[in-house]
């Protein structure tokens, strides 16, 4: 008969049981040193679903073998819909096996470093570390509160906690604007330089060429050389005022960027400084601050009436529930002096069908 769950029911512990837990790195190697003991671990203490229900067919699914990672999946008996065994954990969807998430995440969660937590874990290269590294931390480290307790029975927003990022649409065009800037003595000095070094040493750089060829060239190059001295007085400065204006860009480049992100760009060296000297559990990404992988935008919208009441409009359009019998009265329906602009039937507010974002809360 097929297995319709992980483990046996009986053996899943509740929450206050597994926080009564005690483990140690050494341990917690050894119950979870094969894969199926290393998922009946993760059944027992529910950071895996002990079983799986199949929504549209209405019956659970089934556990099967096949040749993936981790050894099995969730297999619907009808629609024969899959399922990974580890949906809907926070690790679905992982390319990394399940024994090496475990110890990973167990010793990050003992502070250990990072580069200990993936050789613990059976090593991993430089950037898998380092992306499950930002990803326990942004999983499981609580961001700081955005808002304040209640005042006169009401939530305040603390709007000094908040970071406004207005260049966020001018990032493309100013990259842009910059490498024309950083090319423009390169472009100058070719100008200038009219291939006259590549003319000279044509000849000499070649890899194969008879040697009586080379010494004659290079006797020729060391006769121009002693011919036309102190002719090249100006192709000297010529080189010196494109390197001055490499030098000039590069600092004007520093300064524009620490100007386009509000000052971020010279104390980033200074963060990460005294970032190092935290506790790795209160540490935190001072780019986060700068580009924020979450953010909330302030739409600003405007009335046809007066731009200053739109929080009053939406107020209204909650309210407006019921709808004009008659659509060509409601499209020239304007209020009279005497009339009060409030009673002014509305379109009732329809919401669109299906999710506006249908991948925001996918795992997979």
């Amino acid at each position: 008969m097929p297995r319709i769950d992980l483990t046996n029911p009986t053996n899943v512990r509740n929450r206050a049981e597994v926080c009564e837990e005690q483990w140690t790195i050494r341990r917690s190697t050894l119950v979870t040193a094969t894969l199926d003991e290393t998922i009946e671990f993760m059944a027992e203490r529910r950071l895996l679903a002990n079983t799986s229900f199949c929504a549209p067919c209405n019956v659970p699914r089934v556990l099967i073998t096949q040749k993936v990672m981790d050894s099995f999946i969730w297999r619907c008996p009808r629609c024969r819909g899959k399922k990974s065994i580890s949906h809907p954990s926070f690790f679905s969807g992982s390319h990394l096996d399940l024994h090496k998430i475990l110890i990973f995440v167990y010793c990050w969660a003992k502070d250990f470093p990072v580069m200990d937590c993936a050789n613990e874990a059976g090593g991993m290269d430089s950037q898998t570390q380092t992306d499950w590294g930002n990803f326990c931390r942004d999983l499981c480290v609580a961001p700081p509160p955005i808002y304040q307790e209640l005042k006169d029975g009401e939530t305040k927003n603390d709007e000094e906690s908040f970071q406004y990022h207005k260049y966020y649409q001018w990032v493309a065009l100013t990259l842009f604007f910059q490498a024309c800037l950083f090319y423009l003595p390169h472009y100058i000095w070719k100008y200038c330089e009219d291939h006259k070094m590549k003319l000279l040493t044509e000849g000499i750089c070649v890899p194969i060429v008879d040697n009586e060829v080379r010494q004659s060239r290079i006797s020729a190059l060391v006769t121009y050389c002693k011919r036309n001295k102190g002719n090249h007085n100006l192709y000297a400065r010529k080189f010196f005022v494109c390197e001055l204006l490499n030098f000039i860009n590069i600092m004007i480049q520093i300064f524009f960027t620490d100007l386009f992100l509000d000052g971020q760009f010279t104390k980033y060296r200074s963060e990460v400084v005294s970032i190092s000297e935290k506790d790795f559990s209160e540490r935190g990404d001072p780019l986060d601050r700068v580009f924020p992988k979450v953010a909330k935008c302030t739409l600003h919208k405007f009335g046809k009436r007066d731009p200053e009441e739109d929080e009053e409009s939406d107020q209204k359009t909650e309210k407006g529930t019921n709808e004009p019998k008659d659509s060509k009265e409601h499209d020239h329906h304007k209020p009279t002096d005497n009339e009060d602009p409030e009673k002014v039937p509305l379109i009732p507010f329809e919401p669109h069908e299906g999710n506006l974002y249908p991948n925001a809360h996918e795992v997979e």
